[in-house]
């Protein structure tokens, strides 16, 4: 991933917009990536007409440029005219749908491994370990104490923490209580507090003593974290090609770092402070196709010749251009510039857009009263603008100037705004189901915050996948409750620190079992480690043995984790 992502202004900026101001629409989108010059024609962020819900606090500057009343704006301006005409919107007819091949009856962790394959958990072990032994090695005594991370292991601590994030308690030495309020017995299992706590403080992925110096040529703020980051984004952009309506907003990795060259406050979002995170998905299910972390002004890097806006658009676009895909922004992102760029590309833009901006026609700023509409063309593109119970500005290639009105709730409004409406929400789709149960503890590390949010983005991405491959199947729909916790035991999948490596092998294997499709109802009884216990069944009807003392056994159910006596006892307990 480019790490010239959001360059700072230069000071030759407005010669820049100069010499290309007079340059036609038909600029190839592939070639602008390391140009430099001015922004995008923002008349100042001063504006109070602005309603989208991006935080601008923190944001590079879009002010610049020349001055608006100029012969430029004049002559752009004129381009528009209320003579509108018809024209041809090419049909989306790209293939849609999975890239990758399931097996017969596919459960949640083969659609997680598209995303985080077995290649990527060795990188993570390994570098955990590498770690540890880097901070312990001036410790002889804790290095000889250290036992090394294992696969299992490892995917046994994530799976630890997906079901954290679904049973969600205050701090996280509370799974091990003793109160039984408050422990949980499957994590208790599993893993040791002690453990978990070792492995969450050496949780590393990339080799630190190989970064870059601050200020040297390759010098990266991401680089411990990079290459996960790479290899989830690689994924979620090749799994799935996406259906024709495409959706482009932020999303807020929570963290309340005070590294303010990353850190964004969005005061209108549930994580009111973190990492911003430039998103594209899919309008009508949320998957997540391509995204993009804010790293902020970066200095001695040379900004877009657009703006801001511009560049997170055709950036995460980019993968998906020349298909005939609609896209859907707010107005934060919406020019005249950039949807004639995106025609030229074969991919057409919706977007609200502030009537302040430069490049739109003279009767932009022109108040309605209720009900009254307002259409201007230029080209191909369609200023659109409609007074309800507010005042709505649309710019758009997708929808002819022409087109019929339609009748929505009982209110006659133009179909683009109609259109805008059903297909801008897709990142906020991807949003709540991420936030819903969303994985991770709150640390001072903040590559293992933007880790955790790649787990989660994996985890909701595959999520959609299921549902998308089920529906196609002619089944029902999964909830997300119900994958999560599946997902998390088939991570688990028997592993506990606390039991023999043949006894552990055994439990997997029936755990395995028990998760296979049709097995979901089922259960399973194994012999318990150590000494009998109680039988619960024995106990609820008030059995004893002849000397008057408790039935005990050395069998327990493995889905329910009770002691059962193995035969009647087992078979009338769970016919209750």
């Amino acid at each position: 991933m480019s790490e010239s992502c959001f360059p700072d202004m230069q000071s030759n900026c407005n010669e820049t917009m100069a010499a290309n101001a007079e340059r036609e629409p038909d600029l190839a989108i592939e070639d602008l990536g390391d140009e430099g010059g001015s922004p995008d024609g923002f008349e100042g962020r001063g504006s109070d007409e602005s309603d989208s819900d991006i935080d601008r606090v923190g944001l590079e500057d879009d002010g610049g440029g020349p001055e608006p009343g100029g012969t430029d704006d004049e002559e752009e301006e004129a381009r528009w005219t209320e003579d509108l005409s018809d024209f041809h919107i090419p049909d989306f007819r790209a293939p849609t749908g999975l890239t990758f091949t399931l097996p017969a009856n596919p459960n949640p962790l083969d659609y997680f491994v598209e995303f985080i394959s077995n290649e990527l958990w060795n990188l993570i072990v390994e570098e955990t370990n590498r770690y540890a032994h880097q901070k312990l090695c001036d410790l002889p005594e804790s290095l000889a104490k250290f036992v090394p991370v294992t696969l299992a292991e490892m995917k046994a601590f994530v799976g630890i923490n997906v079901i954290m994030g679904i049973n969600v308690l205050p701090n996280p030495a509370l799974y091990w209580s003793s109160d039984g309020f408050f422990g949980n017995q499957g994590i208790k299992k599993v893993m040791p507090k002690n453990r978990f706590q070792e492995i969450s403080c050496y949780l590393h992925f990339n080799d630190s003593t190989c970064e870059p110096a601050h200020n040297s040529p390759g010098f990266d703020r991401l680089y411990k974290i990079r290459p996960i980051l790479n290899s989830v984004l690689n994924k979620c952009r090749s799994n799935f090609k996406p259906t024709k309506n495409l959706s482009i907003h932020e999303g807020v990795i929570g963290h309340k770092g005070t590294r303010v060259s990353l850190r964004q406050d969005t005061l209108a979002k549930p994580s009111k402070h973190g990492v911003k995170v430039w998103m594209a998905t899919d309008s009508s299910n949320g998957y997540v196709l391509n995204f993009d972390v804010y790293l902020g002004k970066e200095q001695g890097v040379r900004r877009h010749i657009y703006g801001l806006g511009y560049e997170v658009v055709t950036k995460l676009v980019r993968p998906f251009m020349n298909r005939n895909h609609h896209v859907f922004f707010d107005n934060f992102f919406t020019t005249t510039k950039l949807l004639e760029h995106l025609e030229v590309n074969s991919t057409y833009a919706c977007g609200k857009v502030r009537c302040s901006r430069k490049d739109l026609p003279a009767c932009a700023k022109d108040k309605l009263k209720a009900g009254e509409k307002l259409v201007r063309q230029k080209d191909h593109v369609v200023f659109t603008k409609w007074h309800h119970k507010q005042e709505v500005s649309i710019m758009s290639t997708i929808v002819s100037p022409l087109a019929d009105d339609v009748e929505v709730n009982q209110v006659v409004k133009p179909v683009v705004i109609d259109l805008y409406n059903k297909s801008m929400g897709g990142v906020a789709h991807a949003n709540q189901l991420r936030e819903c149960y969303s994985v991770g503890r709150s640390c001072s590390k903040r590559y293992r915050h933007i880790f955790w949010f790649l787990i989660d983005i994996s985890i909701c991405n595959a999520f959609v996948l299921c549902n998308y491959h089920r529906l196609g199947q002619g089944q029902c729909k999964l909830k997300q409750l119900d994958f999560r916790l599946s997902l998390a035991k088939q991570l688990i999948g028997g592993f506990s620190t606390t039991m023999s490596a043949a006894q552990s092998s055994k439990r997997r294997k029936i755990e395995a079992f028990a998760l296979e499709q049709g097995n979901s109802s089922k259960h399973f009884i194994d012999k318990i480690k150590g000494r009998k216990r109680q039988c619960v069944q024995c106990k609820r009807e008030g059995a004893k043995t002849p000397k008057g003392r408790p039935i005990e056994t050395s069998f327990e159910c493995v889905q329910c984790s009770v002691a059962l006596c193995k035969e009647v006892c087992f078979y009338d307990y769970h016919m209750l």
